[in-house]
């Protein structure tokens, strides 16, 4: 059963029991594109609010069962920033992958990037399953 949610991660998560989660699959926010800022205070006539990394990957290991996983969408400062916090709660990597985009996806960047990476972590052992993909040479 598929259930949807519109309301404030962090409040929905804090609620949630332990384990019940088998993948997590996140694009973070791209906050840092706004004068590489990542943290905002709250402001209440935007309803913004802080986004605290360690809490979120914290509740996020916390959801996770035994061997979930958490595949992650990203780039940049911040990206590497929160692989870094993954590993420092004892997430364990398995993959990245390079996605290539036909087009950039952000124009108003000075340097087009026609790229996002995707990092892959379990919380404990989960395994991959073997997915092969053949090789095409490009025309």
């Amino acid at each position: 059963m598929i259930k949807l949610y519109n309301c404030d991660n962090a409040e929905l998560m804090a609620k949630m029991p332990n384990e019940r989660i088998d993948d997590i699959l996140i694009d973070p926010p791209y906050l840092y594109l706004k004068n590489k800022k990542l943290e905002r205070e709250f402001n209440e006539q935007k309803l913004e609010r802080v986004f605290d990394e360690k809490l979120f990957f914290s509740e996020c290991r916390r959801l996770l069962t035994k061997d979930g996983f958490i595949v992650m969408f990203g780039r940049g400062e911040s990206f590497y920033r929160w692989n870094t916090i993954l590993a420092d709660l004892k997430f364990t990597f398995k993959e990245e992958i390079v996605w290539n985009k036909k087009m950039n996806s952000i124009p108003a960047a000075p340097i087009l990037r026609v790229h996002e990476l995707v990092n892959i972590y379990t919380k404990g052992n989960g395994k991959l399953n073997n997915v092969r993909i053949p090789y095409i040479e490009a025309k």
